[in-house]
């Protein structure tokens, strides 16, 4: 840092060579986690031929500090610059936003920020699953239901994540045959363990608690091996020597765990619960919608 603050105090220094130790500044005070440092040294780099990597890096210095507002102005800039398409990444960072001002109860100013997300990236799932989810809160189920029904016609391959919520919601609303037969139709395109359990809750709702519901774990092990589903169907099952049932129970219970963690393509980072956003490395949708064991 010192070195190029130096060749910056020089008055002898050629313009390019200036705007060079410019942006090489500014990368010294983002290795040393200076975020406040780094913003402002980038910022001098507008109009100069390291704009695009100085947008790029702040971009990713607005990420780290949780700056969405900013992070969406720096990605509306590149996405005008031709830059590539940052779309995806505006709407996540509507949906933090509206996070922010759910946390607050501002619900009408969240709802109008999911629903610029929605516009902004049609096909994403991220946006109408919050929406949904905020219109639940509300007691709108039948809305948030509709949604989700949106949401599996744009994005069919998250259904994994919106199985539980959609067979929530169509209970609260009366919904339960029709969302039970669109889980059947999509599971038929897109088995998974999450769409096997929505799909098992909702034939026990709608029929009443049968031994029968928990068959689609034994058709499910037919279509593809799967301890978790397996040790589903068998917690229901009574064992010839049921009294070790319970010890059974637990070793498959505690076998399965690492298998229905999520991971990220990126770096590999697992978690108990779905990240839009990677913990480990940051990165955006980098984590599938399906559980370890399917991927």
């Amino acid at each position: 840092m010192r070195v190029h603050e130096h060749l910056l105090s020089r008055g002898d220094l050629s313009l390019a060579d200036r705007q060079r130790a410019q942006h090489a500044l500014a990368l010294d005070y983002l290795k040393a986690g200076l975020l406040d440092h780094a913003e402002a040294a980038l910022l001098k780099l507008e109009d100069t031929p390291f704009e695009g990597q100085a947008r790029l890096a702040l971009l990713a210095n607005y990420e780290r500090s949780r700056d969405w507002t900013h992070a969406a102005l720096i990605a509306q800039k590149l996405e005008h610059s031709n830059q590539g398409s940052f779309r995806g990444r505006l709407a996540h960072y509507l949906c933090e936003q509206a996070a922010a001002f759910i946390t607050h109860q501002e619900l009408e100013q969240a709802r109008f920020l999911l629903q610029e997300a929605i516009k902004t990236a049609p096909a994403a799932a991220r946006p109408r699953i919050d929406l949904a989810r905020l219109l639940a809160s509300q007691g709108k189920t039948e809305d948030a239901y509709h949604e989700l029904e949106e949401a599996l016609a744009s994005s069919p391959a998250a259904i994994p994540l919106m199985a539980g919520p959609l067979a929530e919601f169509a209970v609260a609303c009366g919904r339960s045959h029709d969302a039970l037969e669109l889980l059947k139709t999509n599971y038929e395109l897109f088995p998974s363990l999450d769409v096997l359990d929505a799909i098992v809750a909702l034939e026990a709702t709608v029929e009443g608690p049968s031994p029968t519901a928990r068959d689609w774990y034994v058709r499910h092990l037919e279509r593809e091996p799967s301890l978790v589903a397996a040790a589903k169907w068998i917690a229901g099952e009574k064992l010839e020597h049921e009294q070790f049932h319970p010890q059974v129970q637990r070793a498959l219970d505690h076998a399965v765990k690492p298998l229905t963690r999520y991971r990220c393509a990126a770096c590999g980072f697992e978690a108990k619960q779905h990240f839009w956003q990677c913990p480990g490395c940051q990165a955006w949708d980098s984590y599938p919608a399906r559980r370890v064991e399917e991927l």
